[in-house]
């Protein structure tokens, strides 16, 4: 026969495991909320991920067409440049005359002057020098700056 002692501990598990179920139900709507907000924020970076992928193809295109440009104006440049160079190669044409062909402007360029002031100090087309720099503060030209010329191209 079933005794008073076995109902009470089939109540007792029956009770637990009721209480389990409970906690679980909970746990089990917990979670599935849980998921949504993960849902919905795994949606929101799935749209930046895919915004960030339009922006960089702009910014891919825009690299693109700026090196083009670049290409382009360099081509460019070295085509005005190649006629130029081949120039310099072969030697400087003489200067044009200044003046109006009157004699005494023949006698205010004669290169046979040699004055400090237009004697060139490496022998090229260089700009008069009389050694007063505005950025030194008294006036002379450091020794050895005019060979310091930064010549870029």
């Amino acid at each position: 026969m079933v005794s008073l002692e076995q109902i009470r501990q089939l109540e007792s598990k029956v009770h637990g495991a009721v209480a389990r179920i409970k906690g679980l139900v909970t746990e089990n709507t917990t979670l599935k909320g849980r998921l949504s907000q993960y849902e919905k924020r795994i949606t929101e970076l799935e749209e930046l991920i895919s915004a960030f992928k339009t922006d960089q193809d702009e910014i891919e295109q825009g690299i693109v067409a700026a090196l083009s440009q670049l290409d382009t104006l360099e081509d460019a440049v070295a085509d005005q440049t190649a006629p130029a160079s081949s120039h310099a190669r072969t030697g400087p044409s003489p200067p044009p005359p200044e003046g109006n062909g009157n004699a005494s402007d023949a006698e205010d360029s004669d290169p046979i002057e040699t004055g400090p002031e237009e004697s060139p100090s490496n022998g090229a087309d260089a700009p008069e020098d009389d050694g007063n720099r505005a950025d030194d503060p008294d006036g002379q030209a450091e020794p050895g700056e005019e060979e310091q010329e930064l010549d870029i191209f």
